[in-house]
């Protein structure tokens, strides 16, 4: 099962999609930082960005200089884009993701407010939870997703601006990179996206399924959630 592309290390979900070998043309350096919640404790990490032939990648290194890797592989993570700054928000968008967010309160849990951690100087301000709570509208719409295409039949539960989750029978792994095709009374809206997590049978959080972090969502599908009541 694909879940990253353990030749390039970019998210893909087609092989004919694949872009190669992505290496650095120029000199490669640090932009964004951010504090995240881990296991752990705070860890910090921090985005890498470098120029690759006629386009920009990112990488994401926790401190000091481990690089985050393809899921089950050698190849580090690479997010690729028009310019640095397009690049930087992908690998921003995925570390997002993982940001403080425990299996069962990734996307499908609005009613189970976010633990706070305890203050730390240099962490940055956390977001309420009812903040994050709030921008999940609890909505149902036939979909279809799958990794080569969107075959497998499935229907939200809640939908966000970057995040939906999927109820489904048999959900797929974290990692696993996803079409997703949104069936609207105003038609279909194509999305990708990036499952984060899955729950596998159902329990007092809802149905089996899996929570889907969005990569790129176009301004229609951002237009679409903000109008929901």
């Amino acid at each position: 099962m694909v879940r990253a592309c353990n030749g390039c290390g970019t998210l893909h979900d087609d092989p004919l999609d694949c872009p190669g070998e992505v290496p650095a043309t120029g000199p490669e350096r640090r932009s964004a930082e951010r504090d995240i919640l881990t296991a752990r404790g705070y860890e910090k990490v921090g985005v890498l960005v470098a120029r690759s032939r006629d386009q920009w990648r990112a990488r994401i290194v926790s401190h000091p200089n481990v690089l985050w890797t393809v899921p089950g592989g050698r190849s580090s993570l690479k997010f690729l884009g028009a310019t640095s700054q397009e690049a930087e928000a992908g690998a921003l968008s995925f570390i997002a993701g993982h940001d403080g967010a425990r299996p069962a309160e990734r996307l499908d849990s609005a009613s189970s407010p976010r633990p706070q951690p305890a203050p730390r100087a240099s962490a940055p301000s956390a977001v309420p939870a009812a903040t994050c709570a709030s921008r999940r509208k609890r909505v149902r719409f036939a979909v279809r997703y799958g990794q080569a295409r969107a075959g497998e039949l499935g229907t939200t539960v809640n939908v966000s601006p970057d995040g939906i989750f999927i109820a489904a029978p048999a959900p797929l792994e974290p990692g696993t990179p996803l079409r997703v095709h949104v069936e609207t009374c105003g038609g279909t809206v194509e999305l990708r996206g990036i499952v984060l997590w899955r729950r596998m049978s159902p329990d007092r959080g809802g149905p089996p399924g899996m929570g889907v972090k969005l990569l790129y969502p176009p301004a229609v599908w951002e237009g679409l959630v903000a109008s929901l009541p």
